[in-house]
């Protein structure tokens, strides 16, 4: 039970910390704005996090699955200092034992400001 409690809290704590960089991005943006209240304005500053966190994320996917395995294996076997290499496919085997699971959290993260960002985009042509 108790381990179940930790592991909720922990994702609260992930997404409550992703959602808070992602409104301090959208601020920083907001910032620099001349009128920041204009909902142009509002859509791009939710629109930057929304696809920093997408991107990310499906980048992270990508990796988790191993589509960039061939890039880090190219890279070791160019630079390896020793003289032996192991083959590709032992390589892969050794890194699919040593990944984590895909933060899905973060594309998710990303929708929730997407979706504010096409709102506050569309909105004044509904309003004229």
């Amino acid at each position: 039970m108790k381990k179940n409690l930790k592991i909720i809290e922990n994702k609260s704590i992930k997404y409550t910390a992703a959602i808070l960089i992602g409104l301090l991005i959208a601020a920083v943006i907001l910032i620099f704005r001349a009128d920041p209240l204009d909902p142009k304005n509002l859509s791009d500053a939710f629109f930057v996090p929304a696809m920093l966190y997408i991107c990310f994320g499906l980048l992270s996917f990508a990796s988790n699955e191993g589509t960039l395995d061939i890039i880090s294996y190219a890279f070791s076997f160019l630079f390896s200092r020793s003289g032996k290499h192991q083959r590709y496919y032992e390589y892969k085997e050794y890194k699919k034992g040593r990944r984590k699971p895909t933060p899905y959290y973060i594309i998710f993260i990303g929708l929730f400001f997407l979706i504010p960002s096409f709102v506050l985009y569309l909105l004044p042509m509904f309003i004229l």
